[in-house]
C-alpha cells in the first residue's frame, strides 16, 4: 500500500480485502480523517498496527482480520468515538487489549 494513500483525504470507503497486499500499513493512513470504513482483511500486511489510525475521527468500521500485524493493539484506537466495529482477529498481536476498547 503506497504512502500516497494518505492523499485520499475525501475518501469514505477503503476496501482492499483479499488483494494479496504485502508490507506495512503506512502511517499516512491516519490522514484520511473522513474515512468511514477501512477494510484490509485477508492480505499479508505485517508490522505494527499504526497508531495514526487513532486520528481517523470519522471511522466507524475497521476490519483487519487475517493479516500478520504484530506488537500491541494501539491505545490510540480509544480516540475513535465513531468506531462501532473493530475486527482484528487472526493476527499476531501481543499484550493486553486496551481497557477502553
Amino acid at each position: 500500500i503506497p504512502t500516497e494513500v494518505g492523499q485520499l483525504t475525501s475518501l469514505r470507503y477503503f476496501d482492499i480485502e483479499m488483494n494479496r497486499c504485502e508490507g506495512n500499513l503506512p502511517t499516512e493512513i491516519g490522514i484520511m480523517e473522513d474515512l468511514n470504513e477501512l477494510i484490509i482483511s485477508k492480505n499479508f500486511l505485517t508490522g505494527a498496527f499504526p497508531t495514526e489510525i487513532g486520528d481517523m475521527k470519522s471511522i466507524g468500521n475497521i476490519a483487519a482480520t487475517d493479516n500478520n500485524f504484530e506488537g500491541q493493539i494501539p491505545d490510540e484506537l480509544t480516540n475513535l468515538w465513531m468506531l462501532g466495529k473493530l475486527n482484528l482477529d487472526n493476527n499476531l498481536f501481543s499484550g493486553a487489549i486496551p481497557d477502553t476498547i
